[in-house]
């Protein structure tokens, strides 16, 4: 009898360190799988939803039958977790055996819904991906401040994260908020900072515009939406490091809510409506929105209703950055909503040239902090 305790003592052990043994491998590996193929978005859930407990008393079992009852065992699907690990498939949701074959769907996919009424973000485009449209011109006042010569230093610089947010009048055959999307740069926010681009120019101040098709580059190296601040904060990074002149950066986007919210008739003219946002997660937070302050300020009393205010965003309520943290000088500007026109557009951004002008040689020459 002793030697038969002895015996299954001796079995339990083995089995034990056998099991805990092929629980380390097998963590090991789909951790080591994961960090390499799986996305953020991708990883969180398959480890959420594997019971580390259910999964050794499996092992156990596999091993010896007598050690473990099946009411012990959590239920779980350990072929469910292997073919999430290694194809990124769940069984209960159709969309993750195609999504990766249609163009763009896992960008779109990606995109965190909006519940702020006061901001909305904006999907990335998806059946309108690299598809070209009829762009409405360019106004030639904005082509001809481009052609004059430029200043010497590029002292602004303008990009967009979310290069794809496109106005429904420009596109003409979508409805729906989020169909506006386009990257068509005629199309897409791009063309907001283009005539930004031109009307600094025309007004003296050097400008470096980038321009990039940020959803076919995030495509390009396999991430979605939600990598478009840190994908984009690389090339902010880039900019900062190379232009010692650099003074000011300026993120342009647009706003995903409708025109009643979005525009505003001043003397007879329509405007789209303009809102800043600051990232409070930086360091820089302090200037930042003094900066947005002093240019909302100027925009209310000349332009009254231009601006709908300043928006101080933190790690909870938002990205919390924005890649304001390399310099004191940033500005993120929504500028207008889906439904917003080109004239509308070009409105605004003349009033927002012409108090960021002033503004910028009334303080040239200042000691940057």
């Amino acid at each position: 009898m002793q030697e038969l305790f002895k015996n299954k003592l001796i079995a339990y052990f083995h089995t034990t360190i056998l099991s805990f043994t092929l629980i380390c491998i097998f963590i090991a590996g789909a951790a080591s799988f994961i960090s390499i193929k799986a996305s953020a978005k991708i990883e969180s859930p398959l480890l959420s939803d594997v019971h580390i407990e259910s999964l050794y008393l499996f092992l156990l079992k596999s091993a010896n039958h007598s050690f473990v009852e099946d009411s012990q065992i959590r239920e779980f699907s350990l072929g469910k977790t292997v073919l999430q690990s290694l194809v990124h498939m769940t069984p209960e949701d159709l969309s993750t055996y195609f999504g990766r074959e249609l163009p763009s769907y896992t960008l779109y996919n990606s995109l965190p819904k909006s519940t702020d009424s006061r901001l909305a973000e904006s999907p990335a485009p998806l059946e309108n991906l690299f598809k070209d449209k009829e762009a409405i011109p360019v106004a030639a006042e904005q082509e001809e401040a481009k052609e004059a010569e430029p200043p010497q230093t590029k002292n602004v610089f303008i990009y967009h994260t979310h290069s794809w947010e496109s106005f429904i009048p420009l596109l003409g055959s979508v409805d729906h908020a989020d169909d506006a999307r386009s990257d068509d740069p005629k199309l897409n926010v791009i063309s907001v900072g283009e005539k930004l681009e031109a009307e600094l120019l025309s007004k003296g101040i050097g400008v470096e515009h980038d321009t990039r098709n940020v959803t076919e580059e995030l495509l390009q190296n396999g991430l979605d939406a939600n990598h478009s601040y840190p994908f984009m904060r690389n090339h902010v990074s880039q900019a900062v490091s190379a232009n010692k002149d650099l003074e000011y950066i300026i993120d342009v986007h647009r706003d995903s809510l409708r025109k009643e919210k979005t525009t505003v008739t001043i003397n007879g003219k329509s405007y789209a409506k303009l809102y800043f946002v600051v990232g409070e997660e930086t360091a820089n937070f302090e200037a930042n929105y003094q900066l947005a302050e002093k240019l909302n300020n100027e925009l209310k009393e000349k332009y009254p209703g231009i601006s709908r205010g300043v928006l101080p965003k933190d790690k909870n309520d938002g990205n919390g950055v924005y890649n304001q943290d390399f310099f004191d000088r940033s500005i993120l500007i929504e500028v207008g909503g889906v439904d917003n026109t080109r004239e509308e557009l070009n409105n605004t951004i003349e009033a927002f040239s012409e108090i960021f002008s002033d503004y910028y040689w009334e303080n040239k020459g200042v000691e940057q902090h």
